[in-house]
Parts: structure tokens; sequence; C-alpha cells
């Protein structure tokens, strides 16, 4: 008697208390509080836009892309594309700012001529070579600003993917304790 009385009380006890998901189901940002920089770590980060950091939700997006392959792989392949760009950028940014610093440099020594007249042709001409500059450029500085719009939209997708993706992590998680 006093055996089936234990068997049903453990019962009662085990029925009763809080539902548990297996650990290896909880994401390991969620059981281990360093985990989230480790994981981080090892995620892809070089998306600067993208506000990659060491909080929680980084944390549970390495754990996404550790199951999700298939958006890990297309995130890797996101990030070369980002990575060439930016090589080109860079290059054209060069470019541009050097171009800039000759027109400046080139109007204040033609500003520091002492024959006026000598000194306003100067000027006149090196204003007139800027503006064809600025003229041939135009294509180029609409191509730069349509993608950097095209990269903020991909970053804000980015972004999007991961707040939804460790929001469906988080309610889960939150569920295991509303049976509670």
């Amino acid at each position: 008697m006093k055996y089936s009385l234990l068997i049903v009380s453990m019962t009662l006890l085990v029925s009763c208390g809080r539902t548990n998901s297996p650990a290896e189901d909880l994401p390991q940002a969620l059981q281990d509080a360093g985990a989230v920089e480790q994981k981080v770590d090892g995620m892809l980060g070089s998306f600067p836009r993208s506000g990659y950091g060491k909080d929680l939700v980084d944390g549970l997006f390495a754990d996404v892309l550790e199951k999700d392959t298939a958006l890990a792989g297309l995130l890797e392949r996101i990030e070369e594309q980002h990575v060439h760009h930016r090589s080109a950028m860079e290059e054209y940014d060069r470019f541009m700012e050097r171009n800039a610093s000759y027109y400046t440099a080139a109007l204040a020594h033609a500003g520091a001529i002492g024959d006026t007249t000598m000194r306003a042709a100067l000027i006149a001409a090196v204003g007139s070579s800027r503006d064809r500059f600025t003229a041939r450029m135009a294509g180029a500085r609409a191509s730069a600003a349509a993608y950097a719009a095209s990269v903020a939209r991909m970053n804000d997708l980015i972004t999007r993917i991961k707040v939804e993706r460790t929001m469906a992590l988080m309610e889960a998680y939150q569920g295991d304790y509303d049976s509670a």
C-alpha cells in the first residue's frame, strides 16, 4: 500500500510540475549568459550597418543561423557581395576625395595670386574644370546613392529577419513558463 501511495504521489508531483522542453531545444543564448558573446563572435558580423552587437538578440540569431543553414548561406553570399562592393566604393570615395581636395587646393593657390586679372582668370578656369568634372560624375554619384539606398534596405531586411526569427524563439521560451 505504501508503495502504491508513493507511486501516485510521485506521479502527481511530476504531472503538476512545470513542463520543460529538452535542454537541447533551448537556444544556447538562453541557457548560458556567457554564450551570447561566444556565439556572436563567430557569427557573420561584418554588416556594420546592421547593428550586430553582443546582446541576447544576436546570441539567439547565432542559434538560428546554426540551425538554418539556408539562411546562413544566404547571409554569407550577401556578405561576400558587400565585401566586394565595399572595396569598389572605397576606391570611388578616395577618387572623389582626391578630386575635391585638388579643387579646394587649386582655388586656394589661385586665390593667392597677386595680379587680380590673372587671379580671376585662374579661379574661373579652376571653377569651370570643377563644374565639368561634377557634370561627368553625375551618373556615378547617382549610382553610388542608389547603391547606398540598396545597402540600407538590405540591412533593414536582415534586421527584420533577425528580430522576427529571434522573437519566435523568445515566445516559445516564454510559453514554457505560461503553463507553470
